[in-house]
């Protein structure tokens, strides 16, 4: 941030008032608070999606950051807690039942037994109560990691059609529509999983899908509902030849990834690429793009290039 000071300071500025000096001061006082403020709302909003996607607990309407973190928290402290204790409870029944039967085997009297049959009935109601909240718990687990797996994939799924370029004949509505059965048709005959945190496609005996237009890659989730929007999505333009027919439209040289090849230096590769993935139909400034492009640098090579 800029004081008054730091600016009296500069003698590129000595010429200005002390009226202007403050109001650049305060101009840079207040843009630094701007830019604080959304970036601690951004990071907010980075946790309050991550808390939702690993525990399934949404957050309540108008409830702070730290507020909605430290409920999910207290919730599943209490679970472990609860769990711990009961655990706990059947481990002293097991034991007492253990105790009272050692009193009877020494000759115990009709007191002894009965408090044997008492640590028995106990110890049966506690064990009961025991496997009924594990099942519940179980069952909780196993929806939770259900929800997990539909968060990331979702997540896929999205940022794979967030740069799609449907024709104009179909509206938004519609896209929406096209995308769910499309999305549906892959994973009826795909199943998705994760290796090294990267998601891939798995067919019906288990073995990862590869495209072979992409160097054998795993499929990715654009690839594959792509392939299934072909029809409703704008062409990627190309060049229809160079001859000295009536078509007027404009010719448009197609770059291709071997043309990398030609590339010295990241300027020019990055250059090719660009123009590589609009011709492609992805959108400038989407992460699909940026995913995409960091993708294509590496198996390139491009990072090894020089600058210039």
């Amino acid at each position: 941030m800029l004081t008054e000071e730091i600016l009296k300071a500069d003698e590129a500025l000595a010429g200005l008032a002390p009226e202007q000096l403050s109001a650049i001061a305060t101009l840079s006082k207040n843009d630094e608070e701007t830019v604080i403020g959304s970036k601690v709302g951004e990071i907010h909003g980075g946790y309050d999606t991550d808390v939702l996607n690993v525990t399934g607990i949404a957050k309540n309407q108008g409830e702070k950051s730290y507020d909605y973190v430290k409920r999910v928290l207290g919730d599943y402290k209490g679970k472990v807690e609860a769990g711990a204790g009961a655990t706990e409870k059947l481990t002293e029944a097991q034991n007492e039942v253990t105790r009272l039967k050692a009193e009877m085997a020494k000759g115990g009297d009709a007191e002894i037994k009965a408090q044997l049959d008492k640590a028995k009935q106990d110890l049966t109601d506690l064990t009961g109560k025991y496997d009924a909240d594990k099942s519940a718990w179980d069952t909780e687990k196993t929806q939770w990691q259900k929800d997990q797996e539909t968060a990331k994939i979702n997540k896929a799924f999205g940022k794979a059609t967030e740069g799609l370029t449907f024709k104009a004949a179909y509206p938004e509505g519609v896209q929406k529509t096209l995308i769910n059965a499309a999305k549906a048709q892959v994973l009826a005959e795909a199943t998705p999983s994760e290796v090294d945190d990267v998601m891939v496609f798995r067919d019906k005996d288990g073995n990862i899908m590869r495209n072979p237009a992409n160097r054998n890659s795993p499929f990715t989730a654009e690839e594959l509902i792509t392939a299934k929007l072909t029809d409703a999505l704008e062409p990627a333009k190309k060049q229809t030849g160079t001859g000295t027919g009536d078509d007027k439209t404009p010719k448009i040289d197609v770059v291709d990834l071997t043309d990398l090849a030609g590339a010295t230096t990241q300027l020019a590769a990055d250059e090719l690429i660009v123009t590589h993935l609009l011709q492609k139909g992805l959108v400038k400034g989407t992460g699909a793009f940026a995913e995409e492009h960091q993708k294509i640098r590496l198996d390139n090579g491009v990072d090894k290039m020089p600058v210039r």
